[in-house]
């Protein structure tokens, strides 16, 4: 579980303007100023805050299927929290207080200090009097000593500082704290006449919160997983112009994030994460929002099986401020997503999972995305045989190498395996079970990656056929053979892969051997072919 304490913090940044006595860059006399530590350029008064956490933004986002969704908004009232996720969200733990002068150096060591009141959050610091200066709040690092080992002694280091952001940090548990800034709104003269300085925080990050509904028409759809891809692995101290994209460019680190653990429909799930805007484009329609996103941007994906005929598919949602064109997820906003799967229908928004083997029924069609791959293992990487930005790993074609008759048929017009301008690979199948493999090419017509098309009518991967297996029980001993098969292992297709047929009882006995594979080639042959 993560620790927030180690990531949030609270900047304000505010010209103050203070009384008559001036501060020198000369060193002043600590002995006068019994508050003084190392690093202080002037001497010190005691200023009362108040931090108010403000209400974000709430945005709903429309589903990736059928219906559009609705937004479910937060009407709780601010002073009272309907419940305690919220309040944890607004709890403030602790802050560190950084001033910087009129030209942005360091003008007192930084401090920190515990948030212990209860009456508005109110605590009184100790700022420096006597000139222009900038001061930034920091809170909920939970460490005392967590400014002591950076350089943050100019303005421009302090709000260029980026925080990583790892995998740990999705969720928010029992006792962390949200990442929020605030400004500095009065002007604090002397010491005699101060009064409590209000500051009004907002969170650094963005919350989302999504939940999927399956009708009944859909009920053959399991969602098995859900990763979230792109999210930055660096957060600024401070927000950058709204205008503008964040991180800069387009050669920012990102990671994805697998949710590890089962959820039912109706289920809300919800974690945080740093600001993503990719910015916006002319798109109209929400169904095609998908196919002009920009590089980078954030999106959401549900890894969906069919009990139906066990074929895999990718639901993917991109986050923004609406479902047509907005590809900006911003801090201090809230981000809920209503996924309604109202039945097996796909658009261009569904696609089939990464996979070197893709099961099709008769005149199926799936769309897939040839560079992305998730399994890793065996000490290689899809990477370095397939990557978009190197000219000899990039798909610029895709073709048919062998079918069988009529798995795929005539593709002389490129209208049954084709690649479309956004990369993705169209396959359609034909009126025949049976086998084809289909290649990828790049621009000097060298086969880059292939991949293995199975058309069975039969729906050979319904996980409900499969034949579940039973083995004999093991101990330490040995096998104990005399009780017979009670242990059940993995489960299996009722045909070998590449099968024409599935029937105990077949026409054609050869229908049911399916594709010979040779050690060390990813990819089949058809067995006993003519």
């Amino acid at each position: 579980m993560i620790n927030f304490r180690q990531i949030v913090r609270i900047a304000a940044s505010v010209p103050l303007l203070w009384g008559a006595v001036a501060c020198s860059d000369t060193v002043f006399d600590r002995t006068e100023d019994p508050e003084a530590l190392p690093g202080d350029r002037a001497a010190t008064i005691e200023v009362p805050l108040r931090l108010h956490p403000e209400k974000p933004k709430v945005i709903g986002k429309p589903l990736v299927n059928d219906i559009p969704s609705r937004a479910e908004g937060d009407n709780d009232d601010e002073e009272k929290p309907a419940d305690p996720e919220k309040a944890a969200e607004e709890a403030l733990h602790d802050i560190w207080v950084f001033q910087f002068d009129s030209i942005g150096n360091q003008l007192i060591a930084p401090r920190y200090y515990e948030v212990v009141s209860t009456e508005i959050r109110k605590l009184n610091i100790r700022l420096a009097e006597g000139e222009d200066s900038h001061v930034y709040v920091l809170a909920n690092t939970g460490d005392p000593e967590w400014a002591k080992n950076k350089d943050l002694s100019t303005i421009e280091k302090f709000v260029g500082y980026e925080y990583p952001f790892t995998e740990e940090n999705v969720e928010m548990g029992k006792d962390e704290y949200l990442l929020m800034e605030g400004n500095v709104k009065e002007t604090i003269r002397k010491e005699t006449d101060l009064l409590p300085i209000d500051i009004h925080l907002t969170r650094m990050m963005a919350k989302i919160s999504f939940k999927y509904v399956t009708a009944e028409a859909a009920k053959g759809l399991v969602v098995t997983r859900v990763i979230i891809n792109n999210m930055p692995e660096k957060m600024r101290m401070e927000e950058t112009p709204k205008e503008q994209n964040y991180p800069l460019g387009d050669e920012f680190v990102t990671r994805s994030v697998t949710i590890d653990k089962q959820l039912a429909s109706g289920e809300v799930y919800t974690f945080y994460m740093p600001a993503n805007r990719r910015g916006t484009n002319g798109n109209t329609d929400p169904g095609t929002k998908n196919d002009g996103a920009p590089e980078k941007a954030l999106y959401v994906q549900l890894f969906v099986s069919s009990k139906s005929n066990g074929s895999n598919f990718l639901y993917t949602i991109y986050l923004g401020a609406n479902d047509v064109n907005d590809f900006n997820v911003r801090r201090n906003h809230n981000y809920n997503i209503t996924l309604n799967i109202n039945s097996e229908h796909r658009d261009n928004r569904v696609l089939a999972a990464p996979a070197n083997c893709f099961v099709l029924a008769h005149n199926d069609e799936i769309m897939f995305d040839p560079y992305t791959r998730t399994e890793t293992g065996g000490g290689w990487k899809y990477t370095d045989y397939v990557n978009k930005k190197d000219p000899k790993k990039k798909i610029t074609s895709v073709s048919i190498i062998w079918q069988q008759a009529n798995v795929i048929g005539n593709n002389s017009s490129n209208d049954r395996v084709w690649l479309d301008k956004y990369d993705r690979i169209h396959v359609k199948s034909g009126t025949a079970n049976g086998n084809a493999l289909i290649a990828g090419y790049n621009a000097d017509h060298e086969v880059v990656w292939s991949w293995h098309i199975w058309v069975n009518n039969d729906k050979p991967a319904e996980l409900a056929a499969a034949v579940p297996y039973y083995t004999f029980e093991w101990d330490s001993k040995g096998i104990k053979t005399d009780q017979g098969r009670t242990r059940k292992g993995r489960s299996l297709m009722t045909c070998n892969l590449g099968a024409l047929s599935r029937s105990r009882k077949p026409s054609r006995p050869a229908d049911t051997f399916g594709c010979h594979y040779q050690w060390g080639r990813k990819d089949p042959f058809p067995a006993a072919w003519g």
